[in-house]
């Protein structure tokens, strides 16, 4: 399975990102594929979707359908938006792009996996896993920036989750589940 995250990770890098398909970035997406398999999501929200690698990487753990948001705020948003589509023609996914920032939203559906990734301020990180917080797993990206951490702490002792804090080799995340 890693050899064929490895090869689909490098087939759907976007040309000229300023990421690098580094091992350690390989290393970080394989975490992610590994959270898919366990959990075999039928359906996945994400928010923060940028170019679609997490996408790619989840599809190999298990296969799903995925609605997706992303803010479309960074300097290379159009590039990444354009490759997004890319990544799921090539990968033949059922997914759909919701251009929005999600401090906007009140309420999205409830997913089997979401994937939280936008915001990493407090507030912002803390508002992306309000509107996830029926879904049955969540997966916090940048764990190790002292807000997101902090939001996941704050909103998983309200919400009564249990919080699995884990290390990829590139950045900390955490995986919220129902007590």
């Amino acid at each position: 399975m890693t050899d064929q995250l490895e090869y689909i990770m490098r087939s759907v890098w976007m040309p000229g990102d300023h990421i690098r398909p580094s091992d350690q970035f390989l290393e970080h997406y394989r975490h992610k594929m590994e959270v898919a398999k366990r959990f075999q999501p039928r359906n996945v929200v994400e928010i923060g979707t940028r170019c679609g690698y997490s996408l790619a990487a989840f599809s190999v753990g298990h296969k799903s359908s995925y609605l997706c948001f992303d803010a479309g705020v960074d300097h290379d948003s159009e590039r990444c938006e354009e490759h997004w589509h890319t990544v799921v023609s090539d990968l033949m996914l059922d997914a759909k792009l919701i251009v929005v920032n999600s401090q906007s939203l009140i309420r999205i559906p409830k997913a089997d996996l979401a994937h939280v990734d936008g915001d990493h301020g407090y507030k912002g990180a803390y508002h992306d896993l309000v509107l996830v917080k029926d879904s049955d797993v969540i997966l916090a990206d940048d764990c190790d920036i002292y807000d997101v951490k902090k939001a996941v702490h704050d909103f998983s002792k309200l919400y009564n989750k249990n919080v699995e804090l884990k290390h990829d080799g590139l950045r900390e995340y955490a995986i919220l589940t129902n007590k």
